[in-house]
């Protein structure tokens, strides 16, 4: 996934810009995520892109080769800066078990979406994702190399839960739905944060697989049998 600063400051036009491709393709994805934020994905058309970057259509297509290629390009600029916030929050964590979960749950759930461009961009892609099945899929793709590159369990439900609980916090940050007080916010955080931690697991029957303490409670709750009154 190539890496590149989602947003910059507009170039003055010129002779340079178009004999660096890097720069100019660059520069597109500036334009193209502009035009995101302030009209909509469904207005990032090859035509108003070509148009506000300064050049030819035939230009914009000799780097994206399609609209989709470019969504996809923009897509995966994002997803780079979103790799970068969530290093940040993991390096500083020294619990190796549901790192990934908890470092997505602390940036999903502190993005201003007001804040920056990047910020606005996010927002606007991930409601994308919810009609657009490219980006879903690119997203679900993601998600999964993201598990395994910190070595996450992909079978654990409460890991699944307490993402899928962070995608809920920012949805409702979106779209500005349900509003909570700031200090019960961070409770709902908290609680999410304790069951990712390892001291929430135990390990069961020897085999190395990581179970919730609670389900392993509700499982022994069940193989016990009733008393007799």
């Amino acid at each position: 996934m190539q890496v590149e600063t989602v947003i910059k400051k507009e170039p003055a036009p010129g002779r340079t810009r178009r004999n660096d491709p890097a720069a100019l393709r660059s520069r597109l994805l500036d334009v193209a995520g502009k035009i995101a934020i302030d009209k909509g994905v469904a207005s990032v058309t090859l035509d108003a892109v070509a148009q506000g970057a300064g050049v030819s259509k035939g230009g914009l297509l000799h780097h994206f080769k399609g609209k989709r290629a470019l969504l996809d390009a923009m897509f995966d600029r994002i997803l780079a800066w979103l790799e970068k916030r969530i290093a940040v929050f993991a390096k500083e964590d020294t619990d190796a078990f549901g790192r990934f979960t908890r470092a997505y749950l602390m940036t999903v759930t502190h993005v201003d979406v007001g804040a920056s461009e990047e910020n606005r961009l996010f927002g606007v892609l991930s409601l994308a994702m919810t009609t657009d099945m490219g980006l879903r899929s690119r997203w679900q793709e993601w998600i999964k190399d993201q598990m395994a590159l910190y070595g996450e369990m992909a079978d654990s439900p409460e890991l699944w839960i307490v993402q899928y609980a962070a995608d809920g916090l920012w949805l409702a940050d979106l779209t500005e739905g349900m509003v909570f007080a700031p200090a019960f916010r961070e409770r709902m955080v908290s609680r999410l944060v304790e069951m990712t931690r390892a001291s929430a697991y135990r390990q069961e029957n020897g085999d190395g697989r990581a179970v919730f303490a609670g389900e392993a409670k509700r499982q022994n709750k069940k193989g016990k049998p009733k008393s007799k009154t």
